[in-house]
Formats: C-alpha cells, sequence, structure tokens
C-alpha cells in the first residue's frame, strides 16, 4: 500500500460542498459532490480515482441540543430533562470531560455564545470551546459564577464570543479548574451561537472559494487570470475580513509558481533564440560577416541567466 495523499492532485467537481485542503477532505456546505483524485505511482503511471462526498453540518445559529454530540470523553451522563422543550441533558460531568459536535459551520461569523444550563453549587464553573481537537488551545472560555436555585431549574446564559469563523469539529471541554471549586456538576440543555453582522461574511466565502477554484497552476492566460481574478478579490477585503481568509496560502503558492513557470518559458525561449543566433553561425571564414555572427551569438549567450 502507497500512501499519495500529499503528492495528489484532487478536483470537486463542486467546490462549494467540499474541497481538500492541508491533507483532508474539508466540507464546505450541503450537498453531494465527486472530488476526481489523480496521482502517480512509483512507476510514473498516471492513476486516477473518483471520491463521492456528502456534505451536512450543524448550524450553530439554531439550537443544538447538548445530547446531540457525535462523541464523548470522560464521564458525561443522560438524564431526562425538566425544561420547557427539554428531552436529555447532560448531567454528572466530571472534571476533563469533553463532548465534540462535528462539522459546525460558523459561516457567518460569531458574536455571542448562549447556553441553557441548571447548576447548584462550586463557583466558579468554566466551560471551553476548543475547535477540531480537543488539545488544542481554547478558541474561547466562559464562565459560570452564580448558580440556577436546582439541579432542573434552567437559565439562559450568554457571553461574548466573537471571531469564530469556518467550518470545525468544536469540543465543548470541561476542564480541571485551579481554584477550591470544580467544573463538574453542570446540568446542559443546549446551547447556540449568535452571528456576527458586522461584516460581509459572504465576501470571504466568495474570496475563499476563488483562490479554492485556482486548481493546478499552469503557464496558461486561463491559469493566471484565475491568480490575478483572486488576488483582486482578496484585495478588495478588509484587515479584519483578510484574518478569515484561512486559504490564502494557497494564492500566495499559486502566484509564487505561476512566477516560477513564466520565468522558465522565458528562459527556455531565450535559450532557443541563441540556439538559432548560434546556428545562424555556419562556416567560420576570416570575414567581417562571419566575425559580426559569432559576436552576436556571444552577446546573445552572455546575456542568459545561469539556468
Amino acid at each position: 500500500t502507497e500512501d499519495v495523499t500529499m503528492r495528489s492532485e484532487y478536483m470537486p467537481d463542486d467546490p462549494q460542498v467540499a474541497q481538500f485542503e492541508d491533507g483532508k477532505i474539508i466540507i464546505k456546505g450541503t450537498g453531494s459532490t465527486s472530488i476526481t483524485v489523480t496521482y502517480y505511482d512509483r512507476l510514473g503511471n498516471a492513476k486516477s480515482t473518483v471520491i463521492e462526498v456528502t456534505g451536512a453540518y450543524k448550524d450553530p445559529y439554531q439550537k443544538v441540543e447538548a445530547e446531540d454530540y457525535n462523541e464523548q470523553c470522560g464521564t458525561i451522563n443522560l438524564e431526562d430533562c425538566q425544561d420547557e422543550g427539554g428531552t436529555k441533558n447532560l448531567a454528572n460531568i466530571t472534571e476533563g470531560a469533553w463532548v465534540k459536535y462535528n462539522g459546525v459551520n460558523f459561516d457567518h461569523g460569531t458574536s455571542k455564545f448562549i447556553a441553557r444550563i441548571a447548576t447548584v453549587w462550586g463557583f466558579p464553573k468554566y466551560i471551553e470551546i476548543r475547535l477540531d481537537s480537543p488539545d488544542s488551545e481554547a478558541a474561547a472560555r466562559v464562565q459560570i459564577d452564580e448558580g440556577t436555585g436546582d439541579w432542573q431549574k434552567y437559565q439562559t446564559f450568554e457571553w461574548d464570543i466573537p471571531n469564530l469563523y469556518g467550518c470545525h469539529d468544536v469540543y465543548l471541554v470541561f476542564p480541571e479548574n485551579e481554584s477550591e471549586y470544580h467544573t463538574r456538576d453542570i446540568n446542559f440543555n443546549w446551547w447556540q451561537f449568535v452571528q456576527d453582522d458586522s461584516m460581509d461574511y459572504d465576501q470571504i466565502r466568495d474570496v475563499r472559494e476563488t483562490i479554492a477554484g485556482i486548481g493546478t497552476v499552469e503557464y496558461t492566460d486561463e491559469s493566471r487570470q484565475k491568480i490575478e481574478a483572486a488576488r483582486a478579490a482578496y484585495d478588495q477585503l478588509t484587515e479584519e475580513q483578510k484574518h478569515l481568509v484561512d486559504n490564502y496560502n494557497v494564492l500566495e503558492e499559486a502566484e509564487a509558481r505561476y512566477a516560477e513557470l513564466e520565468m522558465a518559458a522565458k528562459n527556455e525561449a531565450a535559450a532557443a533564440n541563441v540556439e538559432k543566433v548560434i546556428g545562424e553561425i555556419g562556416t567560420v571564414e576570416y570575414t567581417d560577416a562571419s566575425r559580426q555572427k559569432i559576436e552576436a551569438a556571444r552577446a546573445a549567450y552572455d546575456q542568459l541567466t545561469e539556468e
């Protein structure tokens, strides 16, 4: 078995559904698409295969039932929830435990985090929001400083959490508490985020998709136009928006690659011209015409780069 992941080309039929980034297929939206994978084996033979992908994600701007997690770690129990509209709630949470929610799409950013919680004792309590790994740096940490009066008496808590963007696996982590109190003993019904209306996130999404659409860089007008269009779209963003374009490195690499191909093409053309001039020297004679041909060939050759 040969791992060709990082030396293959990935061409999605619909980059708005899924794209290949940093060794992973990333879901960008709902729907289905085919991704054609092209690679070369050890013998240099071209191979291709098709991966069928269906994209679905959780909407963080609607209530997400806490019990609808995809994975958990540590002690977390489920019990019947007596809150209005409640079904089940997380209970008996111990320090260091976490729950994971796959494919949460913050396509319009965030401004607030809202959680429906019941708790009685042991304050302050903390909940950390981590993205894509339970061991990643916390994107946000919220604090609960007061109880609700009963384990099934729920209260809506709200915290300011700006600048979450993109499609991520979300981990709600109940960390070890440095104080004498504990993070455990939170009954958790549901959570949701409030989108950020202060920024044009559709423009950011369009720029990301334009960059992703560059594809394999070739020394062609089509490839150049794609790169130039992506650069023009990126440059129109505000500085705050630019920080959220997480595939900007793809644009930079495409520009650098095209510059390399352009230089190689110019060098090749220059070398071909020198070969033509040298070929025109013909039979060398002791004449001004022969000398001038030789000098012209030398001057043309000396203008070439070392490459």
